[in-house]
């Protein structure tokens, strides 16, 4: 061990979760007690008690996961006088080194020599627990009805409807801000239409929420350094006013189901919303092409 440093390895597991607020505001939900051992070191279980790294909003939103090494250098007072990312993700190494440059004052207590960590984290976002809702079985496209509201924002987003019924008759009605306003038709063939609705059934539609107006993420944070461990358990919201919001609604036969979103809303519903654009052939009313 090279004298005036030693160095000490601590290892995070991250889950975040969340809750709506508003915008532009973050709020991250108390954290529970921590929990120590009684045999793990002093500066183990100083680091695992403070230190807070945050999970990057964007990569809640997408849903994504991902691991960072960083390593931190405290002077011999225990605050932090560098923090340097190893390896992983760019937004998850900011987030983390972020985290450890934070504070002015001492990380650690206690020390008479300066110190070297270093720190593993691992992000993931906690899935939402699908809420059972079987799909009705469609024997008779007649009875199909899709349609798609682009509602706008506050900037120059399109604003339009698209109505597509069993028969493959396509419905477009451009509001504002399209290269084509009023109405229009075009159509699409059973096949097609039998893709989107499993598109809707790949995404469990009739168990999604009725509204995604907000990021509302789940989250847990084990950290664990030198024998030392702790848990939190918290909950992350954000709310964006000014962001684009859809509407779609499906009918088959007497059910239907309408989703309203327009932040924190499953990747898969976005994905689905870019489908029926595509399978309409929405983009030579909406964008000339």
């Amino acid at each position: 061990m090279t004298k005036g440093f030693y160095y000490c390895f601590a290892s995070l597991v991250f889950v975040l979760t969340t809750t709506p607020i508003q915008t532009p505001q973050e709020s991250i939900s108390p954290r529970l007690p921590v929990t120590t051992d009684a045999q793990c070191p002093s500066a183990a279980q100083q680091v695992v008690n403070l230190l807070r790294i945050d999970y990057p909003l964007e990569a809640l939103r997408s849903g994504t996961d991902g691991s960072v090494d960083i390593e931190i250098t405290t002077d011999s007072s225990g605050k932090v006088t560098d923090a340097r990312g190893i390896s992983g993700l760019p937004i998850f190494v900011d987030a983390a080194v972020k985290a450890a440059r934070y504070w002015s004052v001492p990380l650690i207590d206690g020390l008479h020599e300066p110190l070297s960590l270093k720190v593993h984290a691992d992000f993931a976002v906690v899935p939402d627990q699908p809420v059972g809702a079987e799909f009705p079985e469609v024997t008779d496209l007649s009875v199909v009805t899709i349609k798609m509201e682009r509602q706008g924002c506050y900037g120059k987003c399109p604003v339009y409807n698209l109505s597509i019924d069993g028969n493959g008759l396509v419905e477009y009605d451009g509001t504002s801000y399209v290269h084509t306003k009023g109405k229009h038709e075009t159509r699409i063939t059973p096949d097609q239409v039998k893709q989107l609705l499993e598109d809707f059934r790949g995404v469990n539609y009739f168990a999604l929420q009725d509204e995604y107006s907000g990021l509302r993420k789940s989250s847990e944070i084990t950290v664990s350094a030198g024998g030392c461990s702790n848990t939190r358990r918290g909950t992350t919201t954000s709310t964006s006013t000014d962001l684009p919001s859809t509407l779609t609604t499906l009918t088959i036969g007497n059910r239907t189901k309408r989703v309203w979103e327009s932040d924190g809303a499953p990747p898969t519903l976005r994905k689905l919303e870019v489908e029926i654009d595509e399978i309409s052939h929405s983009g030579r009313w909406v964008v000339g092409r």
